[in-house]
């Protein structure tokens, strides 16, 4: 969508720019010809406190209007020094390489543990089996990222992945009951299970549900040790051609609706798959939390 000057202020990336705004950063570029689209974005965040909820600089969504704003006309932005692709495919590794199929019962695989993906040799591992081996493949995801291996005696069964939700969904919203202030003050605090897999060569009767339930018991924690805010929803979307959501649902989650079709952010124009939606709550008074009636943690 183009942006028009005489459209201001306008709600852009969950803030409302106004004409003052606009003026501040084309006085920023005149004051400062020599940075980069970094540094104007990190002063950016600095003058305006655009920061995320663990403090830090929302420095991507400051980014992304500056290139709005590049792309409308209004300003007139550096180009940038990086030209490098937003995902490149994982390396390979022998460690990655498929495995023997197995068909195995749940009493074979225990105990299982889940581990958070820390240490640079485990990212890089997530990503190469991730990358290889789930039908979505892998990428750099949004927000908030947290990861996880599921280890068994007979080596890694599976991989989790979760990142920020999505930023509106009609039937999500709906069924939250909330209003769009509420929605952007709180959408931080629902986060979405972006991959989960099993790696292909293992079968078991019952295990995803076992792991969707493992997994979900450890994101409260580990959120607020990494970022400093506990969710309190999960939602994941559920392709509609390739899956029935099954595990989700004997994990209890909630199916509540089904996407439109406009991705991750919204967009008119994405003509994407319908997917269903299911949420699991994180704790019973999530409703209380996410509409502003009970201070989170």
């Amino acid at each position: 969508m183009r942006i028009r000057e005489e459209n201001l202020p306008l709600r852009l990336l969950a803030r409302v720019i106004t004409p003052e705004d606009l003026q501040f950063i084309r006085l920023l570029l005149a004051q400062h010809p020599d940075w980069n689209r970094n540094q104007l974005a990190f002063e950016i965040c600095r003058t305006w406190s655009w920061n995320k909820p663990n403090g830090t600089p929302k420095d991507i969504s400051a980014k992304q209007l500056l290139i709005r704003l590049d792309g409308s006309g209004l300003i007139s932005l550096p180009p940038p020094r990086n030209r490098r692709s937003v995902c490149k495919s994982a390396p390979r590794t022998p460690v990655g390489e498929p495995k023997p199929k197995m068909k195995v019962v749940l009493s074979e695989l225990l105990p299982l543990e889940v581990q958070r993906v820390t240490a640079q040799a485990d990212r890089n591992l997530w990503r190469e089996l991730i990358d290889r081996y789930h039908y979505l493949g892998y990428n750099n995801g949004a927000g908030a990222q947290m990861r996880y291996f599921v280890h068994s005696p007979l080596g890694i069964v599976a991989l989790f992945g979760f990142g920020a939700c999505a930023w509106h969904v009609k039937d999500r919203d709906r069924w939250i009951g909330w209003n769009e202030e509420q929605r952007l003050k709180f959408r931080h605090l629902v986060v979405a299970n972006t991959r989960f897999l099993i790696l292909p060569w293992i079968r078991c009767r019952n295990l995803a549900s076992k792991l969707l339930s493992m997994v979900t018991s450890k994101l409260r924690d580990d959120f607020r040790d990494a970022y400093n805010y506990t969710p309190v929803l999960v939602e994941t979307f559920v392709d509609q051609e390739h899956f029935w959501g099954t595990s989700y649902k004997a994990a209890n989650w909630r199916f509540v609706g089904a996407t439109q079709g406009r991705g991750r952010n919204g967009s008119k124009k994405a003509k994407l798959a319908i997917k269903s939606i299911y949420l699991y709550p994180l704790t019973r008074d999530f409703r209380f939390v996410l509409t502003g009636r009970k201070i989170p943690d």
